[in-house]
């Protein structure tokens, strides 16, 4: 059966899912830095809580199989982690 004329390809991304795209990209290599600290043993100590954040970060950066993001509480304290770092520069 063929498509709709017209209509074939991907969608476009919401606006919302393209700024979230595009802050996990910006902050994935920071993530990765936290990590190589962490590894190294120059952050001490290591907050867990922030190595799964690194660690979904870079994820969602690298194209590992693919996660819904919901915006829920755990959702809410990634971002807000992502933000604080973003802002302390």
């Amino acid at each position: 059966m063929a498509g709709v004329k017209g209509k074939s390809g991907r969608k476009p991304l919401s606006t919302l899912r393209r700024i979230t795209e595009q802050i996990i990209s910006e902050t994935s290599p920071k993530a990765a830095q936290y990590l190589r600290d962490v590894a190294t043993g120059v952050a001490k100590p290591p907050d867990p809580a922030r190595i799964d954040t690194c660690k979904f970060i870079i994820n969602q950066d690298i194209g590992a199989p693919t996660q819904k993001i919901k915006v829920n509480e755990k959702g809410k304290v990634v971002f807000e982690v992502v933000y604080r770092d973003k802002l302390r520069g």
